[in-house]
C-alpha cells in the first residue's frame, strides 16, 4: 500500500459518543424558561441580575449561577445563607461572593 490504494473501512452507522444531529425532545430553544418555576417573575429578577453580574465581569453567565440554581432560588425562596447553602450548586465560595444580590432580591419581593 504505497499510496496507489485507498483503504477502505467498515465503520459502524453510529459509534459510541458520536453526536446525534438531531434535537431531543427536550432541549429548548434559547431565550424560553426553564420548566418548573413556581415564581416567574422572581425568576427573571434572578436572571436579569445574574446577566448584569456577568456582563460586569466579562464571565458567562452560567458561571454566576446556572439556571437550575435560579430556579431553584425562584422555588425555594431561601431567607439566609443558611437555607442557601442546602441548594445544589451553592457552595461556601459563592455562597459569599455571589449569593448576597441575589438573596436581596428574594426578600425585597417577598417583602
Amino acid at each position: 500500500m504505497q499510496g496507489k490504494q485507498q483503504p477502505e473501512l467498515a465503520l459502524p452507522d453510529r459509534t459510541a459518543g458520536a453526536v446525534s444531529k438531531q434535537k431531543s425532545p427536550s432541549s429548548k430553544a434559547k431565550g424560553t424558561l426553564p420548566e418548573g418555576i413556581l415564581d416567574q417573575p422572581l425568576y427573571q429578577m434572578l436572571s436579569a441580575k445574574r446577566s448584569e453580574m456577568a456582563a460586569s465581569s466579562g464571565k458567562p453567565a452560567y458561571t454566576i449561577f446556572p439556571n437550575f440554581v435560579l430556579v431553584e432560588l425562584a422555588n425555594r425562596k431561601p431567607r439566609n445563607f443558611t437555607e442557601a447553602i442546602k441548594i445544589r450548586g451553592i457552595g461556601p465560595s459563592k455562597l459569599k461572593t455571589v449569593l448576597p444580590p441575589f438573596l436581596e432580591i428574594i426578600l425585597s419581593h417577598d417583602a
